[in-house]
């Protein structure tokens, strides 16, 4: 009987690998289960983190504004003005100045050149797009005073 009791109170080889694999499972399973909820607590926290930052911008307000103008030309520039036009698009800041312009030129040529204004043109089917720096810096009621001449140039938008 005495054989019986030490036999079963020592650990054999097969019960000391049974726990070894027992425990190498057991981490394996914990380690899964960790990555899956730090992977979707850093899902959820990108999510929310986006949401939040997307409704911080609507609620301030850049302090930019519009202001959007058009050109138009008829018989008295000549035959070759009728269908022209050219629609400006002026960012405005909280100050009133003007930051930068962008002009959209409708069956007009342009012709950059260097040292000029025109900033990358880009001509897309008979509109010519591009930046323009000449307006840079100019107070907001100047550019009112320039464009609000009847018929010719008048003011589309302001927002």
């Amino acid at each position: 009987m005495k054989e019986q009791t030490t036999s079963d109170s020592k650990p054999t080889k097969n019960n000391k690998k049974t726990k070894i694999i027992f425990i190498i499972i057991l981490f394996i399973i914990i380690a899964v289960i960790d990555f899956f909820l730090i992977y979707n607590n850093i899902k959820k926290y990108k999510q929310q983190k986006y949401i939040d930052t997307r409704e911080e911008m609507m609620k301030v307000p850049s302090g930019l504004h519009m202001l959007i103008t058009e050109e138009t030309y008829d018989e008295t520039f000549g035959e070759n003005y009728q269908d022209k036009k050219t629609i400006f698009y002026f960012v405005i800041d909280e100050n009133d100045i003007c930051q930068t312009c962008f002009a959209e030129y409708i069956n007009i040529e342009i012709e950059p050149y260097p040292g000029g204004s025109f900033i990358n043109p880009t001509k897309i089917d008979n509109t010519t797009y591009t930046e323009l720096l000449a307006y840079n810096g100019i107070p907001l009621e100047d550019i009112k005073k320039l464009f609000e001449i009847p018929p010719h140039r008048q003011i589309i938008a302001e927002w």
